[in-house]
């Protein structure tokens, strides 16, 4: 395993060297020897471990394999729970603004835990918020993970990042008065539906997807049959002020 200066038109750039696991000739090059070094320094990392990254994966782009994991991922399949189409552009959005910039013309093989750190610096440096960042590694892990299970990359880069802890949710609950304030601002034809918010902590989600049926009246009861969790799937008990 080496790294070769190679002069050109268009700059100098450097070349590392290896051989796979089935002892196959590879080569990459690289725009810094900054750059050469981080990524044959991974080399030996995998090679202690005893893996080397196949031929597939220092040719296939970060960019390509994202597509083609979105598209695996909102197929329909057997024993596989069909995505939102809310969490389908939430998703899309991620990889467009802030995964694909950074990482769409970058090999597989290339991307390393410390770039991840690095760009996890950077987010909290521009005022993400924590969670805001864990949202963009949920999006970030199952891509690469897909690629060591296609035996692509030996590892996942992501393993091992330091993951900011989530920043402590305060949540304050509306007194009486502000409660009836906030009624009268409401058109009536809305009001039941933030009532029946209010009375029973039902998410938003939930309430617009309640149905008539899921309404027991004799028994005083509504059963939740649609939410993010499987927690999530319960009945509510009324009291007879509600």
């Amino acid at each position: 395993m080496s790294i070769h200066k190679k002069p050109g038109k268009r700059g100098t750039r450097y070349q590392v060297q290896w051989r796979d696991s089935s002892g196959k000739q590879n080569a990459k090059r690289f725009l810094t020897r900054k750059d050469a070094e981080a990524f044959q320094s991974q080399l030996n990392l995998n090679k202690y471990q005893g893996f080397l990254p196949s031929k597939e994966g220092t040719k296939i782009r970060f960019g390509d394999y994202a597509n083609r994991w979105q598209k695996l991922k909102e197929a329909p399949a057997p024993n596989r729970k069909v995505s939102r189409p809310r969490t389908i552009k939430r998703r899309s959005e991620i990889l467009h603004l802030h995964l694909l910039p950074e990482f769409g013309k970058q090999t597989l093989s290339y991307i390393t835990t410390g770039q991840i750190n690095d760009l996890i610096y950077t987010w909290h440096k521009a005022g993400l918020k924590p969670c805001t960042i864990r949202n963009h590694l949920y999006v970030l892990r199952p891509i690469l993970e897909l690629a060591v299970n296609e035996q692509l990359i030996t590892r996942n880069p992501v393993d091992g990042v330091e993951i900011p802890e989530p920043d402590e949710i305060k949540r304050t609950a509306l007194k009486q008065m502000e409660i009836q304030c906030l009624l009268s601002e409401i058109p009536e034809n809305s009001r039941a539906f933030v009532v029946t918010g209010f009375m029973t902590g039902m998410r938003f989600d939930e309430l617009a997807s309640l149905r008539i049926g899921a309404i027991n009246f004799e028994n005083k009861t509504i059963s939740i049959e649609q939410s993010k969790t499987e927690s999530g799937l319960r009945v509510i008990f009324l009291s007879d002020e509600e």
